[in-house]
């Protein structure tokens, strides 16, 4: 039985990985944990059969609990350096990128000389769509044979169906209104501020912005004659209420700057919502015309165009385009998604012998204390493709 490590859980905040792994084959033992005890595991392999891979998603939270530099940037090298001997011992690693750069995060420079480190000793490399392989391929100069492709499964049937009605009576909000949806964390790179000033130019009575979840700062800002035309819902969103949020709304925004993979895309889309999107390429894989309001990246007229298109767009037509969306979105299957993930594992254990990518240069301690040492680290892979 091979031994599958995935780092790190997230699934009480997300359902990303409990979907995921529930599909995966059964030849492989998946469990959460870090390199530090997924390391001890490569020493058994004398008395079983299999291998160890650890299976890396959003790297930087190595460092998400840390505010102080010097600790963060010792994580950084206790991380790298555990990571070359797991590589050095025939650990294998593989890679999902989520996000191609961390989102406004205080260590955004140190995670990325983290991620550069992963991207040179990564088997595999997995992302969620073809625009998203060019987007990092070019960010860290990779041979693309050594992407791979995995879906990313939608969340329909995952939470609750709610009547539209009875949500919003929960909710507190008008039954008549034209509602959409802003969720999630709503950070910068979200584009929470571009929706506010739109919505604040576009000052329609009949439309309502409801805001869901936990925020880092003063609820967006919103402008004082466009408060009684925003609800904010600041706290940790649970299961239950998810599925009040998405049934109460009409469409969802989700006007980001930057994005890589969007997994509130997917769980708009199996909730039966349209969306409102800029038009970047990792967004228009997935959300066409047939489903989407679309407007030019960080064009605040566009942006309001959209808006206003979806305000003056009929109950049948907006009922139309979720049909749709929820259509595609079941042909993003979290079966498919395992099944794929496993295809991928079993192809690097039948397809190469360890060694082939080279490791990365033995760590000295004096260097390592130095700024920027994570960033020196070379790697065959990366100079050649200078």
């Amino acid at each position: 039985m091979h031994q599958l490590i995935f780092y790190p859980d997230y699934r009480r905040a997300n359902p990303y990985q409990t979907l995921l792994y529930q599909h995966v084959d059964p030849a492989f033992a998946v469990r959460s944990g870090t390199i530090e005890e997924a390391r001890p595991l490569l020493g058994l392999k004398g008395r079983r059969e299999g291998e160890v891979i650890f299976h890396l998603h959003w790297e930087d939270s190595v460092l998400r609990s840390i505010k102080n530099a010097d600790e963060a940037r010792k994580a950084a090298q206790r991380f790298t350096a555990d990571l070359d001997r797991f590589v050095e011992a025939d650990g294998r690693l593989i890679w999902t990128k989520h996000n191609l750069r961390p989102h406004d995060f205080m260590h955004a420079d140190l995670a990325e000389e983290i991620s550069a480190v992963v991207a040179a000793n990564a088997e595999a490399i997995i992302v969620h769509s073809p625009a998203a392989i060019h987007a990092v391929g070019e960010h860290y100069r990779i041979d693309r044979k050594r992407f791979s492709l995995q879906v990313h499964g939608n969340y329909r049937g995952h939470y609750p169906v709610i009547a539209r009605r009875a949500a919003r009576e929960r909710l507190g909000l008008d039954a008549d209104r034209r509602c959409l949806l802003l969720f999630g964390r709503i950070t910068s790179y979200k584009g929470g501020d571009l929706l506010i000033q739109a919505m604040n130019d576009l000052n329609d009575p009949a439309l309502h912005l409801l805001v869901v979840g936990k925020q880092p700062f003063e609820p967006l800002g919103v402008p004082e004659g466009l408060r009684e035309r925003v609800t904010v819902i600041d706290h940790f969103v649970e299961d239950g209420e998810v599925a009040d949020v998405f049934a109460a709304a009409d469409a969802v925004a989700l006007p980001y700057q930057e994005i890589l993979t969007s997994g509130t895309l997917f769980l708009a889309m199996g909730a039966a919502r349209p969306v409102i999107v800029p038009r970047l390429p990792t967004l228009l894989d997935v959300a066409n015309d047939d489903v989407a309001f679309s407007y030019r990246p960080g064009d605040v007229a566009s942006l309001t165009e959209a808006i206003r298109a979806f305000a003056r767009a009929s109950d049948q037509a907006l009922s139309t385009m979720g049909e749709r969306a929820a259509v595609h979105a079941v042909s993003h299957d979290w079966h498919l998604a395992g099944r794929q993930l496993s295809d991928i594992i079993h192809g690097l254990l039948a397809r190469r012998p360890k060694g082939v990518f080279g490791r990365l240069p033995a760590v000295d301690q004096k260097q390592t204390t130095e700024p920027g040492y994570l960033a020196r680290l070379t790697h065959p892979i990366l100079d050649a493709a200078d």
